[in-house]
């Protein structure tokens, strides 16, 4: 099946905590700091993408909306899935004043602005695509294609 941006983070934690318990350059530490690098990579793709999608469809950053959804466990111990978010919507922000990051899927209501909604989980694409009744809604997938579902 799919990879969402929720599989690519789920092992960040272990990850930093294996690089952290090497000391000097190991071949395994150059694997750790490629596959860190790799996400930081994917995160700046996922905005690129987000902001090309302004571009193809001409649409005003100042009348776009941002859902960043990804359903999160709140008391989670180790923590790298919400600050992947809070720093996915932190970069948004610097070109789309309007983002704002979901953890749970509610109703999503409509305003008068376009709205893209990223899914950062196969869960909640698979929960915005069925549940979604408006057809104005731009779907992208945070998988490592970026793929783009629009509704229109």
């Amino acid at each position: 099946g799919d990879i969402f941006l929720d599989d690519l983070v789920d092992g960040l934690f272990d990850l930093k905590s294996l690089g952290n318990s090497f000391e000097g350059a190991t071949s395994l530490m150059y694997i750790i700091n490629g596959s860190m690098k790799g996400m930081d990579g994917y995160i700046k793709r996922l905005i690129d993408e987000t902001r090309l999608i302004l571009k193809k469809k001409e649409l005003k950053a100042s009348r776009t909306r941002i859902l960043l959804l990804w359903t999160l466990d709140q008391h989670e111990m180790k923590g790298e899935k919400i600050e992947k978010l809070q720093e996915l919507e932190t970069k948004l922000k610097d070109y789309i004043g309007d983002v704002e990051a979901i953890t749970q899927p509610v109703n999503i209501f409509q305003n008068d602005k376009t709205t893209i909604i990223v899914a950062c989980s196969k869960h909640d694409f698979d929960y915005i695509l069925k549940n979604n009744k408006d057809h104005e809604i731009i779907i992208l997938k945070a998988n490592p294609l970026c793929q783009l579902i629009s509704q229109k």
